[in-house]
Parts: structure tokens; sequence; C-alpha cells
């Protein structure tokens, strides 16, 4: 017998994976957009709204290529959520969606050393789509800016870049701590077979549907304890990028930096049953696609902004990476 991940289908076309919704990279418009005061070093002035321009340029580019060259201006775990969209999208035979942009903040604090970073606020011409916040990096001297991680944001919310001596301010050393105390509270919220009602993340200003929709849905599986038999979500931070190093002074003296959080779930039957998998599950999805059991591999974004109020967490959406679907049959299901 075959049971169908329905409530599956309608979470990933929620997403903005087939839409062009928040999560959707963004592709410029010919409009070329204004920079702000916040071009500082490592930037020269006019480079943060030069370097949007081209890479959403070079971003439509490769999106109408089926990827091609996604890797010459994206890394980290932008890279990892772009792939899977093109994967979705093409297996829909469905384009992804633009945002065009009339506004860009950037900078980032001087640097002497590789890799150099800075942040920029590129604000949508879209009023829905909110600005997006990018955290882009550039490793050597040899190699090119590249996006590492962004997500989409409420205006009200991107973060007000405090200025030392005419340049961004660098965080001080204790955001390495309140950064770490907030990526545990988000695993703790994110992480089980049921929510905790929100008790990890009550002490936070919370924006965004991000973690609030991956609970959901997760959640949705785990109450219909008849029909599946083992629901899990484990998670861990991102670690690849250390993005507490990567963080500056906002004006109301804490700090601000991206995050990342990785969540695999689990999702079993019994081995009487085998899931019916939706295209958009199929197209992220490797083995044999078919058996009891469906492993999904999570990518949730979001900022922390540190202050002398509650620690800001702004998550817009999560975003389905991977899928491996397996056979219980003749095996320990706990493994």
């Amino acid at each position: 017998m075959k049971r169908a991940l329905s409530t599956m289908t309608a979470a990933l076309a929620g997403l903005g994976l087939l839409s062009g919704c928040s999560g959707a990279p963004p592709i410029a418009r010919p409009a070329v957009p204004q920079s702000s005061e916040y071009t500082k070093e490592p930037l020269r002035a006019g480079d943060g709204s030069a370097f949007i321009t081209d890479y959403t340029k070079k971003l439509q580019k490769s999106l109408a290529d089926d990827g091609k060259g996604l890797d010459q201006i994206q890394a980290g775990p932008m890279l990892d959520r772009t792939k899977a969209e093109v994967l979705v999208a093409k297996a829909e035979k469905k384009k992804l969606g633009t945002v065009g942009f009339d506004k860009v903040l950037a900078g980032g604090p001087a640097q002497s050393d590789y890799p150099l970073w800075f942040f920029a606020f590129a604000s949508s011409d879209d009023a829905d789509a909110g600005t997006q916040a990018l955290l882009v990096m550039r490793a050597s001297a040899n190699d090119d800016w590249s996006v590492q991680q962004g997500l989409f944001i409420d205006g009200k919310r991107v973060p007000k870049l405090a200025l030392e001596d005419g340049q961004v301010a660098p965080a001080d050393k204790q955001y390495a701590v309140d950064f770490g105390e907030s990526v545990t509270a988000v695993k703790d919220f994110l992480s089980g077979a049921k929510g905790d009602g929100g008790g990890a993340l009550k002490d936070y200003d919370l924006s965004g549907d991000g973690f609030k929709s991956y609970r959901a849905y997760v959640d949705e599986y785990a109450k219909d304890s008849k029909s599946f038999k083992r629901v899990e979500s484990q998670c861990q931070p991102y670690t690849e990028i250390d993005f507490e190093n990567y963080a500056a002074e906002t004006e109301s003296g804490g700090a601000t930096s991206m995050a990342e959080m990785r969540c695999t779930i689990t999702i079993e039957v019994p081995k009487d049953f085998n899931f019916s998998l939706p295209k958009q599950v199929s197209a992220i999805t490797t083995g044999k696609k078919s058996g009891n059991r469906v492993e999904i591999e999570a990518s949730i974004p979001f900022m922390i902004e540190t202050g002398d109020g509650k620690t800001k967490l702004t998550s817009s959406d999560w975003f389905p990476l991977s899928g491996e679907q397996t056979s219980t049959k003749g095996k320990d299901s706990d493994d």
C-alpha cells in the first residue's frame, strides 16, 4: 500500500520554491539600485550597488541555464538552497520568481586579512517581498565576491550598523556568547517530534514564519500517530561558516550576524506501507524512491540582532535541500 505525502507537497509549494516568493533567488531588473551611506570598507563608494547588479545578472543567467555557474557567485548555505530550488523548478517545468531592487545598504568593518566580508541589505521594489539581507565574502585575492547567506526580512528589521571612525564597527567579544545562546535556543525549538509550544524562544523577539512554519510542518505529522510510526526532527547549527565571526556592531550597542540551522526530518510509516512522493519531493530525493521511511534535510536561515532589549531573531522561511527514501523492512526501525 502507498501513502501519499500530500501534506509535504503543500508545504513545499508554500516555501516559494516554485512561485518565487520570499525564498526565491532575486533577479535584478535593468534599473541600477542606489547605494547608501553604509558603503564603507571593505567596499569603495558605489561597490555595494554595483555588486548587487552584477550578482543578480549572473544569477539570472545561471538560473536560465539550469544552475550552471552558480558556484561562481554563491557558496555555503545560499548555494545549497539555490541548487535545490533549481532541481524542483526543473522537475515542475516552472521558472523561479524574480525580485527587483531599488536601494542597497552595504558595508562591513575594516579588514586586513582574508576572507573579506560585508553585509548588503537590498530593498525590493515589491513591498510584499521585503528586504534581502546578504552576507558576501571573498576568500582570497584570486577569488571573486560570493553570496554565502541570504534571507528576506521585514524592512523594519534591517539593523542600523554603528560607525566607528567613519567605518562599520565590528562586534565585540560578548556577541560570540550571545550568538551561541541564541543558536542553542533555536536548535531546541526546532528539534524533537513535537514542539514545546514556543517555550525555547519565549524570551526572543521573533519575526518571520521560518521557525513556526517548520515546527508546524513537523507537528502536523507527529500528531497523526496512527498513520505515522515515527516522526523526528534533529537539528544542528551549520558550522562550515563561523557566522559569529562575521558580525557588526549596531547603533543600539548590540551586534548582528547571519546564522543557519540544519535539520533532518524523519517520517516513517508502518512497514506494510510505502510513500508516494510528489514531484517536488522526488526532485531532491536520492535512492530508489521506494520504502516506508523518508528523511528530508532542511535549511533554516536566520538573522540575529542583540541590543538593549530582547534579542531579535528573524527567519522568513525554511527550505528542503535533499531527501532520501529507504525501507526499514528487515531492519531495526530505530536505526
